[in-house]
């Protein structure tokens, strides 16, 4: 298959558009790669399409049991928004102190839980220090909006620049103050990736079982 046809394959999947033909050779070549066995369709597939490869590496991260953790996480802080992360008991320093950390495992467990704490101490921090009167995610206009100003003398290029720095300041500051808040949106974009996937999945399944009948 070539790499237009794939590109192609991946539109209509965002957008929910496959046929039944299109959806069940969609599904075999992402399981094909998901389980890197190219059998029957390693003439098909091209390992470098990174759609492919990014899409199966997210069905085997939300297979995951202690991924599907962090998704739970991830939906607890955006549903409570990011002026929550101001508050910070530093006493869950000590719950994780107490932990085991005798086998290699439960060492990652401890150190991944300590690199989380860490990520929402200093945010709580920073939103204390840097936005005193509340926190909120920053208007997507007001970039564009900038990036639109005419600039057709020095005055408005000046104007414009001012903007633009304004704005790109107001962006930064608030990902590195909300960091926990910026990566649970990442994340949970991710998963309702992978939620899209399983409802294709099960179409494909329920297909294949038409065709054995």
């Amino acid at each position: 298959m070539e790499e237009l046809q794939l590109d192609q394959l991946f539109q209509k999947f965002y957008e929910g558009k496959l046929n039944d033909h299109e959806l069940i050779c969609f599904v075999e070549l992402v399981k094909a790669t998901q389980q890197a066995k190219c059998n029957r369709f390693s003439a098909c597939i091209n390992n470098e399409h990174k759609p492919i490869n990014a899409l199966a590496n997210i069905i085997n991260y939300f297979q995951n049991e202690e991924n599907m953790v962090k998704v739970k996480k991830a939906q607890s802080i955006i549903f409570r928004e990011p002026e929550a992360l101001k508050i910070f008991d530093k006493h869950e320093f000590d719950r994780i102190h107490y932990m085991p950390s005798r086998t290699k495992s439960q060492k990652a467990k401890k150190r991944a839980l300590k690199s989380e704490l860490n990520m929402l101490y200093r945010s709580s921090k920073m939103i204390k220090k840097f936005f005193p009167d509340g926190i909120k995610e920053p208007d997507e206009a007001e970039l564009i909006n900038a990036l639109n100003m005419p600039e057709t003398n020095r005055i408005e290029k000046k104007a414009k620049k001012r903007a633009v720095k304004a704005a790109e300041h107001n962006r930064k500051m608030f990902y590195n103050a909300a960091k926990p808040y910026v990566e649970a949106k990442k994340l949970i974009s991710k998963y309702n990736e992978y939620k899209h996937w399983e409802k294709l999945e099960t179409r494909y399944n329920e297909l294949n079982s038409k065709a054995k009948a």
